[in-house]
C-alpha cells in the first residue's frame, strides 16, 4: 500500500527540507550545527544514518555564513542527493550514460 506513488524518489528531499526548516527557524540549533566541523555521524538504520549525515552536512553548509561555506563540499552534497534520485529513477542508469555521453560531445565541439 503506497500513499506516494513516487515516495522512494522523494524521501531523502522531504527528509532534507524538514530538517532544513527546522534548523533554519531555531537559533539555537542552528549555531550548534554550523560550529561542528568534519563528517556528521548520525545513528539508526542503516540507510538513514547514512543520509542523515549527509542532510546535516549539507544543511550545515548552506546555513553556515558565506564567508565560512565550504563551496565545492556543499556542492558534493548536492550532487550525491541528485545521483540518489537519479538511481532511484532509473536504476540501470541509462539516463547517467546518456548525460555523459552529452557532456563528451559537448567538450568536443566547444
Amino acid at each position: 500500500f503506497k500513499i506516494i506513488e513516487n515516495w522512494e524518489e522523494i524521501k531523502v528531499d522531504v527528509m532534507y527540507r524538514a530538517n532544513y526548516a527546522k534548523f533554519s527557524q531555531n537559533d539555537k540549533l542552528k549555531k550548534v550545527l554550523c560550529e561542528t566541523k568534519g563528517p556528521i555521524e548520525a545513528y539508526g538504520f542503516r540507510f538513514w544514518a547514512h543520509w542523515n549525515g549527509v542532510l546535516l552536512e549539507r544543511i550545515r553548509e548552506e546555513l553556515r555564513d558565506q564567508s565560512k561555506r565550504n563551496e565545492k563540499h556543499l556542492k558534493k552534497l548536492v550532487n550525491t542527493m541528485e545521483d540518489y534520485k537519479f538511481k532511484i529513477r532509473d536504476p540501470r542508469g541509462w539516463a547517467k550514460q546518456e548525460q555523459k555521453k552529452e557532456k563528451e560531445n559537448e567538450s568536443k565541439t566547444t
